[in-house]
C-alpha cells in the first residue's frame, strides 16, 4: 500500500469558483450591508476624462455641481475612482488649468471694463469659481480617504493653487506633506 500526500494544497478552499475581483469584493460588501443600489447609483462617471469633455463646452455651475457630487459620496472607493478618472489624468488637469485661465481672462476683462483697474490674480467667473470650490470640496472630503494618495491630493491642490488664497493652499498642502506636525 502506498500513501501520497499532496503538498501543493492551498489554504483557501477552491470549489471550482473563480476568485472575486476588487470590484466584486466591494459589491459583495455593499450587498451584505444593503447599500448595493445606492452604491451602483454612484457609477455614471467611470469613463476616464468625462470632466475634460464637460469643460469643452459652455458649462454651467449646476452641471459642475452635479458632476462633482460623485466625488464626495459616502463611499471611499467611489470617491477614489472619481479622483483617479476625472482629476488625475494629465489631459484632465491640463483642461482644468486652461478652463480656469480662460475664465480668469473673461472675468479680468469684465472687471477692467467696469473699474478701469487691473484685475486681481484670483478673479474668476461664476463657473470658474464653482469649479475651484468643487475641486476643493473633493479634496477636503477625501483628505482621510486611504484610497486617495498624498500625491493625488497635492496634484488636486496644484491645479487650483493660483485661484486659492495662499493661507488656504498652504494649510492644505502642509497637511498633505506632513509638515504641519512638529517633530519632537
Amino acid at each position: 500500500m502506498q500513501v501520497q500526500f499532496n503538498t501543493n494544497s492551498t489554504s483557501q478552499p477552491n470549489f471550482g469558483m473563480a476568485k472575486l475581483t476588487k470590484k466584486g469584493e466591494c459589491a459583495v460588501k455593499r450587498f451584505i450591508t444593503s447599500e448595493l443600489p445606492e452604491f451602483f447609483d454612484q457609477a455614471p462617471y467611470q469613463k476616464k476624462n468625462m470632466l475634460k469633455s464637460v469643460l469643452k463646452y459652455d458649462v454651467k455651475s449646476q452641471e459642475l455641481n452635479d458632476l462633482f457630487e460623485y466625488g464626495v459620496t459616502n463611499f471611499a472607493d467611489k470617491n477614489a475612482q472619481f479622483v483617479k478618472k476625472q482629476l488625475m489624468p494629465k489631459t484632465g488637469r491640463w483642461k482644468i488649468k486652461s478652463f480656469l485661465a480662460n475664465q480668469h481672462q473673461i472675468a479680468a476683462e469684465q472687471f477692467a471694463k467696469d473699474n478701469q483697474k487691473a484685475a486681481h490674480v484670483t478673479l474668476l467667473t461664476e463657473e470658474g469659481d464653482c469649479l475651484v470650490k468643487n475641486i476643493l470640496n473633493v479634496f477636503d472630503t477625501n483628505i482621510n480617504n486611504p484610497m486617495v494618495s498624498k500625491k493625488q491630493g497635492l496634484k488636486m491642490l496644484d491645479v487650483i493653487k493660483q485661484y486659492l488664497p495662499s493661507s488656504d493652499h498652504m494649510s492644505r498642502s502642509a497637511i498633505m506633506t506632513d509638515k504641519i506636525y512638529a517633530k519632537k
